[in-house]
């Protein structure tokens, strides 16, 4: 054999064919399992014939020897019946035949010696004289062992055969693979392995095989191909390379930052700039540390080597002198780069920060400088605002005060107008209580007004939103002008219909802004004019708007018209207003999330309209059930007025001298209010809040305190009217809060409903 095939059988297979060898390994091992389950069936099929073979063995004998061994066994021919036995043993598997006469073996040929045997008993069945006489039996014993150990014997036959013949493929298919396949990717890696990146061009591998054939491309071209490719896009990456590192150097070399490239030992093996009175010669290639001063080299030395140590990024700042001893700050960070896992090297950058060190500075001084104009800037708005808070408590205060003094004598006034008006007064009289009530109602709607708009320039109104049906509340804001439309003989027309005008909006503000409206439109009309009131649905919203007929407005008075005590002018002539009406009503309106807006004609008149959010008049809420309320002279109680102001309780004296069972006891001071309690408790107390000695609130106290008067109500008459005064007052404890002036007859419904809420109150 020459040295060229024993080197080519030799690496086919011995060396470098381990692809191969798993390939063969696994044909083994799958042939192997095929053979197996093939000689198993096989095998089994044996088995099975063979042992039919001895049941055909038994069936023969029964069929064909039993009628010659009947008669030698009847004639008792012992050499015939032995030699008969003796040749049945001839047949396959029988090992063992004999004549059983009255249950002893009498004649036999063989001996049973297997441990699996298949047996069996013939009868021996005479006819004599017409009857059949059972004169014996044969028994016959088949070896079962025989059959399993010719199988084993074919097995072993068949096991070494296939063997052999999947040995020998294996090694043909080892010749093949290394001929067709190993031979040609050994010269492929070893032409990988000298590729060499550096040449322009690189070079192209040769396989040993022709150029074309049958089958051909195939897969071995196919790597050869992108080998080839790849060695010559290589060569051209790493030109395209070569070109990036030069220009990431010169790029790199005009920074102003240092930029070095570190090994493990610290060695500076790149750096893209150095100082003027250096070379890169003498810097590339020394330690890091050789340039720092000595006191600073251990703690960049060890910046250094955590970096290596924990693959992890280092950040320092410090100051250094440079070369001609100048003091220079840096910010220096140095950066692992891994590869595999394994920091290689680091890439140290230090950036020259002392101009910005220097700014920086004067940025703090000159912070320092506005930080104290800031403070005093500070301390002077703090003051303004306290200031301010001042300001507006002094007005919350001086609002409340006037609310207080105006509503005190507005009390007698309006009072004591119902009592005239309610104690059989001649037609005069009547006339002149009618003109009292109403100056007195203008003029404390005009506190109400200037103390609404007070309060919604503080936030302190609150709004309700509901469902409301709009067409109701327009009735009744028309009910409350009726008596002023009627005076100046006015026609009034409603185009809105009933129960399909639902909105959102707070039932108290709507009707106070609509009888604002119809109020104007009352005063600026003409005689005799017309007021028109309409509904119109407008997308998700509902205006109602108000017309009217008089002189109508310019676009000047247009501009002006919803401004705080602005008037246009009617303040000369004789309509009464504060101007505060309308301003009011805007504020109201969109607090409510609607629009206020007005549209006029000079001498045709002018139209308010107020735009609402439409609503889902299957939302609201039925009304509650309310009982039918006793005739007032039914009412019966013992009630105890305390009170400094005489007019006042004249006045309540006065109004209640009607109900002869309402028993009116009256103080003018806390303790003697208290004494009068203690003789008799009270079923209601009515107490002014601003008493000379114990105030209100102390003698509520003094009454919750005492458990005697647990079941007596306590009712506020004061002319402390601003919300938080009724609220505080409520949170107090009384049961109701009236504000003055006090509407007589509301008094009374008030009296009847707290009692009546302490006949069910339950115990």
């Amino acid at each position: 054999m020459s040295d060229e095939k024993a080197s080519f059988l030799h690496a086919a297979l011995f060396n470098g064919n381990g692809v191969a060898k798993k390939l063969i390994v696994a044909l083994v091992l799958f042939s192997a399992v095929i053979t197996t389950l093939i000689t198993a069936a096989e095998l089994y099929a044996d088995y099975r014939s063979d042992l039919a073979q001895i049941d055909r063995s038994i069936e023969f004998i029964g069929k064909s020897y039993l009628p010659a061994l009947t008669d030698a066994v009847w004639v008792a021919d012992s050499e015939q019946v032995q030699t008969q036995l003796e040749g049945l043993l001839r047949l396959p598997d029988i090992e063992y035949i004999g004549i059983v006469v009255d249950d002893n073996a009498r004649w036999s040929a063989g001996k049973s010696v297997s441990q699996r045997i298949v047996s069996a008993e013939i009868p021996l069945v005479r006819a004599h004289r017409g009857q059949a006489l059972t004169i014996g039996s044969v028994r016959v014993a088949a070896s079962v062992d025989g059959v399993i150990e010719r199988l084993w014997r074919r097995l072993l036959v068949t096991l070494i055969s296939n063997a052999v013949k999947t040995l020998l493929v294996a090694g043909f298919m080892l010749l093949v693979f290394q001929y067709l396949v190993t031979r040609h990717l050994t010269r492929i890696a070893a032409f990988v392995r000298r590729i060499d990146p550096a040449a322009p061009r690189g070079e192209q591998v040769q396989l040993d095989r022709p150029a074309s054939g049958r089958w051909r491309p195939d897969i071995l071209d196919a790597v050869t191909t992108s080998i080839n490719g790849l060695s010559s896009s290589l060569g051209v990456a790493v030109a395209g390379l070569r070109r990036s590192d030069e220009r990431l150097r010169a790029l790199t070399r005009e920074s102003t930052a240092f930029i070095y490239e570190l090994d493990r030992q610290g060695r500076i093996t790149f750096a893209n700039r150095t100082y003027p009175s250096l070379t890169h010669e003498q810097v590339e290639g020394s330690l890091l540390t050789d340039w720092f001063p000595p006191d600073f080299r251990p703690r960049i030395g060890q910046a250094v080597a955590d970096t290596f140590d924990q693959a992890a990024p280092q950040r320092m700042e410090f100051t250094i002198p440079d070369p001609v001893g100048q003091p220079r700050a840096y910010v220096m960070s140095i950066m692992p780069l891994v590869r595999d896992g394994v920091t290689s090297a680091a890439v140290l950058t230090a950036l020259d920060i002392s101009d910005q060190k220097a700014s920086e500075l004067a940025i703090r001084e000159l912070n320092s400088s506005l930080e104290a104009r800031v403070q005093e800037r500070t301390a002077q708005l703090r003051l303004a605002m306290e200031r301010a808070e001042s300001a507006s408590r002094a007005k919350s205060e001086f609002l409340s005060h006037m609310s207080h003094e105006l509503r005190t004598p507005l009390n007698a006034v309006l009072g004591f107008a119902q009592i005239i008006e309610i104690s059989d007064p001649t037609p005069k009289q009547l006339t002149w209580a009618g003109e009292i009530r109403r100056a007195g109602d203008h003029l404390l709607q005009m506190i109400e007004e200037l103390l609404d708009l007070a309060r919604i320039e503080v936030g302190k109104i609150g709004i309700k939103l509901e469902v409301l049906d709009l067409v109701l509340i327009i009735d009744e804001a028309v009910a409350i002008l009726k008596p002023q439309i009627a005076a100046r003989r006015l026609e009034l027309t409603r185009e809105c219909e009933g129960g399909n005008a639902w909105v959102m909006a707070d039932r108290l503000r709507l009707r106070q802004v609509l009888v604002n409206l119809l109020s104007n439109a009352v005063k600026y009309n003409r005689e005799q004019g017309k007021i028109v009131v309409r509904c119109e649905q407008r997308d998700d919203r509902i205006r109602v708007s108000i017309a009217d007929s008089g002189m109508g407005l310019t676009p000047e008075q247009l501009a002006k018209l919803f401004q705080p005590f602005e008037r246009l002018g009617a303040e000369r002539g004789s309509v009464e207003g504060t101007g505060i009406g309308l301003a009011l009503s805007k504020q109201l309106v969109e607090l409510m999330g609607a629009t206020l807006g007005a549209n006029s004609v000079v001498g045709e008149g002018t139209v308010f309209w107020i735009e609402l959010p439409q609503a889902d008049g299957a939302t609201v809420a039925a009304p509650p059930e309310t009982l039918a309320r006793p005739p007032m002279q039914e009412l019966s109680c013992d009630v105890l007025y305390i009170e400094d102001m005489v007019s006042n309780i004249e006045l309540i004296a006065a109004f209640l001298a009607p109900y002869p069972n309402i028993r009116l006891r009256t103080a003018l001071s806390g303790d003697s209010g208290l004494a009068m309690a203690h003789q008799r408790r009270p079923d209601i107390v009515l107490l002014d809040i601003h008493l000379p000695g114990m105030d209100g609130y102390q003698i509520l106290h003094a009454l919750r305190s005492d458990m005697q008067f647990r079941e007596t109500l306590v009712i506020a008459l004061s002319a402390d009217a601003m919300p938080h005064d009724v609220q505080r007052g409520l949170r107090a404890g009384f049961d109701r809060y009236l504000p003055k002036p006090i509407n007589l007859h509301g008094l009374l419904d008030t009296i009847d409903e707290v009692l009546r809420a302490r006949t069910v109150r339950p115990s």
